[in-house]
């Protein structure tokens, strides 16, 4: 898998994350991570994504729950995107 496939690859999960959907993970692109076959600086462009989209996926069950109106849940503290949320769940 070259750089390239990698990079249209990330640009799907980017639009999957804009669209409110969670994006697809890929067999094949993560093998080429496991074996370093693309460069360093894709390879960390796409785990920063994947952050990005595990963190966003995290915040959408956050507020579907508070939505629900369930306030004894708790946010992970590593994800950011919750701190707004967090301040609504406390009033």
């Amino acid at each position: 898998m070259s750089d390239e496939e990698v990079l249209v690859h990330i640009t799907k999960m980017v639009i999957s994350l804009a669209n409110g959907e969670k994006p697809e993970s890929d067999e094949k692109l993560e093998t080429a991570i496991l074996n370093n076959t693309i460069s360093l600086s894709v390879q960390k462009l796409y785990q920063a994504v994947k952050v990005l989209a595990k963190n966003q996926h995290e915040t959408t069950d956050f507020i579907l729950k508070l939505s629900e109106g369930n306030l004894n849940i708790q946010a992970p503290k590593a994800n950011h995107l919750f701190d707004p949320y967090k301040n609504m769940q406390s009033y």
